[in-house]
């Protein structure tokens, strides 16, 4: 078996005990006339976690007992390290008894490693009485009964989880939604009545314009998210210099209610790229939104476009909250918000950030982000500018 002679260490399980296994490890107790149980998943040859018990007052991975199932399992393997009817020494059984509620074990337990789906498990049963020599056959498959169960009821957590995440998704969808259109219905209501005219009745219109197509594009952007492997559709050569200034342009009415002030750094009049210019518009897109929506009020945000050789860089930097560097590895992943999103209240879904990582790998490119001083945050990626054959095409 793949238990050894040398120190067994047991870790405590960040799993819990499942009440529905409990029952069906009582089950088992029951019907192999068994004082209590123990059920346990090893990682290693001398890593154990504490799956489920039975009939034990508390469980014996925590605290002190710890070290008494380490003596326990310790004790058997040095015997036989594959199944069987164990003797346990008087000093060992006097301590683990006040644990079983029935307090009715004998110093005789059954000691049954096993192994399912390439994953090794220990259990651990405490006899009534010592009328079992050896071990019945039908016992070690009803252990492997109760941990396919716990696989599909952790199964079933996780499922319950991502259809949270899902509600909570659509939720914020619809939020973006129902806010954009509520920004958007007052300012052509004031119109239709009059409360604007001339020129400033112009720039409310466009305003409204912008703000619909912002939605447009937040509604399109759906379908790129849930698509895994986003490959580029619609390539040809465009001037991303002018994608960038769209962009701003779409989103001014967002600058100014912030009163946010955005300057744009580039010593070059065209930079030429090959891509899906729509794409690109929405990566853009959404780390301006970002920016806007973390930046501190009438603060600057800076945006940087670089030749940078064979490629095109664009940075975003913005005066707000800092990242928090244990989060890195999951700002790009889909629905994942950050622990300042939730407790300032920043309105959003998760989509963002995973949007702009699969256009820009579409493209061949790579993203990035890091914090720039105390209170500066800087967002950027660099996409191929003309090497067609680096990138997905359809």
């Amino acid at each position: 078996m793949f238990l050894d002679n040398d120190t067994i260490h047991i870790d405590e399980s960040s799993e819990g005990i499942w009440s529905l296994v409990d029952v069906l490890l009582e089950e088992v107790n029951d019907e192999f006339n068994l004082s209590a149980s123990i059920l346990m998943k090893c990682q290693t040859a001398h890593s154990c976690s504490l799956l489920s018990c039975s009939n034990i007052d508390k469980s014996p991975l925590e605290g002190g007992e710890k070290q008494l199932v380490f003596r326990l399992i310790d004790e058997c393997a040095k015997y036989y390290k594959g199944p069987h009817v164990h003797k346990i020494s008087d000093d060992l059984l006097k301590k683990i008894a006040p644990l079983i509620k029935r307090r009715n074990a004998v110093n005789q337990i059954l000691f049954i490693p096993f192994e399912l789906s390439s994953e090794f498990f220990i259990a651990i049963a405490f006899q009534r009485n010592a009328s079992l020599k050896e071990l019945p056959q039908s016992l070690a498959p009803r252990f492997s009964e109760i941990i396919l169960l716990s696989k599909k009821v952790s199964d079933m957590d996780d499922l319950i989880n991502r259809l949270h995440t899902l509600e909570n998704y659509v939720k914020e969808v619809g939020h973006d939604f129902a806010s954009s259109v509520q920004s958007t219905l007052p300012k052509l209501n004031n119109v239709i009545k009059g409360l604007y005219e001339g020129p400033m009745a112009i720039d409310k219109i466009k305003e409204a314009k912008n703000e619909i197509w912002a939605a447009y594009r937040h509604a399109s952007n759906l379908g790129l998210v849930v698509d895994p492997n986003y490959s580029i559709t619609n390539g040809n050569h465009f001037n991303f210099i002018d994608v960038v200034d769209n962009v701003l342009n779409q989103y001014q009415s967002e600058i100014d209610e912030r009163h946010i002030k955005v300057t744009v750094e580039c010593s070059l009049p065209s930079l030429n790229v090959w891509g899906d210019d729509e794409a690109i518009a929405s990566a853009v897109s959404h780390y301006l939104i970002n920016a806007i929506k973390y930046s501190f009020g009438s603060s600057t945000i800076y945006i940087y476009i670089n030749d940078v050789r064979s490629e095109v860089e664009f940075k975003i930097r913005n005066k707000g909250m800092k990242l928090n560097r244990d989060e890195y590895p999951n700002l790009w992943k889909c629905g994942f918000r950050g622990r300042n999103a939730y407790e300032r209240h920043v309105n959003g879904c998760g989509i963002g950030l995973y949007t702009i990582k699969k256009i820009i790998e579409g493209h061949g490119g790579n993203v990035c982000c890091r914090n720039i001083h105390e209170d500066q945050v800087e967002f950027s990626f660099q996409i191929p500018k003309d090497k067609i054959f680096m990138k997905k095409l359809l």
